[in-house]
């Protein structure tokens, strides 16, 4: 799993895939309708495509909360690509690239069984468990 290639999505192909990636996390894989992981907030943020061997994995989007603080959403890495790091991979680049913007706080809402790979890689809880798309979230955040 070297060859991830992951960057800012610059064309429509490029958003296309990471909308398919959701797809077939959000919807397929865990049966959330298609109208509330494609909330009308996709035109106001930017998205994050990662390729392997040119086929997409893996994508996430950030919008910007504040000029200080960005918002991690929709993170998702086809399940046959899971457990490579292509998560982390991610949110890495993220990190990099809105600190480099200079955003210096970075939020998200987990899915509660996701809390703790977000807590390896620096994030706190922020407050009680809440449901969304009827599943269990935390409110998480970190200092970039």
């Amino acid at each position: 799993m070297d060859s991830i290639q992951i960057k800012i999505a610059q064309n429509k192909k490029e958003i296309n895939d990471a909308r398919e990636i959701r797809h077939q996390v959000f919807q397929v894989e865990q049966g959330i309708d298609s109208k509330l992981d494609f909330d009308g907030k996709d035109d106001k943020s930017e998205h994050v495509i990662a390729y392997s061997e040119n086929k997409a994995v893996g994508a996430a989007r950030i919008r910007y909360i504040s000029n200080k603080t960005a918002k991690l959403e929709r993170l998702a890495v086809l399940k046959s690509y899971r457990k490579n790091g292509i998560g982390r991979k991610i949110v890495n680049y993220v990190t990099e690239y809105i600190k480099k913007r200079g955003i210096e706080n970075m939020t998200l809402d987990s899915q509660e069984h996701a809390r703790k790979f977000y807590e390896e890689i620096g994030f706190k809880q922020k407050g009680k468990v809440f449901w969304e798309v009827n599943i269990p979230h935390v409110k998480m955040w970190k200092k970039i």
